[in-house]
């Protein structure tokens, strides 16, 4: 479990490794709603899948974007 105190809300910019599902996946489970943003819509999909799956207290927001170009900040 992650130890988020007052924390509502997170942002993470997912990079598909399975650290990045972890983080994801502790925050969720601690009742964070998280905005995960990746470049691959698929692995996106999959993680929200596995969110909803696991029934947890926080919200899943996904949106597509390759962060390293400018243009998609």
């Amino acid at each position: 479990m992650i130890d988020v105190g007052r924390l509502a809300a997170g942002v993470l910019a997912a990079d598909r490794t399975a650290i990045g599902r972890a983080i994801t996946l502790g925050l969720l489970e601690a009742g964070v709603d998280v905005a995960a943003v990746d470049k691959e819509a698929g692995w996106l999909a999959e993680l929200a899948a596995q969110a909803a799956a696991q029934s947890l207290p926080g919200a899943i927001h996904t949106t597509t974007a390759d962060l390293s170009r400018a243009q998609a900040l």
